[in-house]
């Protein structure tokens, strides 16, 4: 979301779905998701925004079974079979400077849960600071 919308023809209520790989944090390996981008708002400098990512089960628990074994673990099919369904949603919103091509207000609320008695939710604000001069 930081560095966005460069080189599509915006306007209001656009909307796109796409498949993504991104780097796994635990180093070899990719994790699989879907990006939805809605446009909710779009002037001449500003385009406000909604982005959200649906990361797939089947590559999070992938890069988790390679954690295991990077650590000097390795999971038996069984552990592997017993291991709860991780789910993880970014939910991202806020204004991107399209002169900057930078977003300036964003925040992003990353949902985990694991299995039916684990969740977790985080939630990130930022905002772009211009230099005085």
């Amino acid at each position: 979301m930081y560095f966005i919308f460069g080189g599509i023809e915006l306007k209001r209520s656009f909307q796109v779905e796409t498949p993504t790989e991104q780097p796994s944090p635990f180093g070899a390996g990719k994790l699989n998701a879907i990006v939805r981008i809605t446009v909710t708002g779009l002037d001449l400098t500003e385009v406000t925004s909604t982005i959200t990512t649906r990361y797939e089960s089947d590559s999070l628990k992938a890069i988790t079974h390679g954690f295991f074994q990077q650590a000097g673990r390795k999971l038996t099919r069984a552990q592997l079979a017993e291991m709860p369904v991780v789910q993880v949603k970014d939910d991202a919103e806020g204004t991107s400077d399209l002169t900057l091509g930078l977003a300036t207000r964003p925040r992003v609320t990353r949902r985990i849960s694991m299995g039916p008695q684990l969740a977790k939710l985080d939630e990130w604000n930022f905002r772009l600071v211009r230099s005085k001069r």
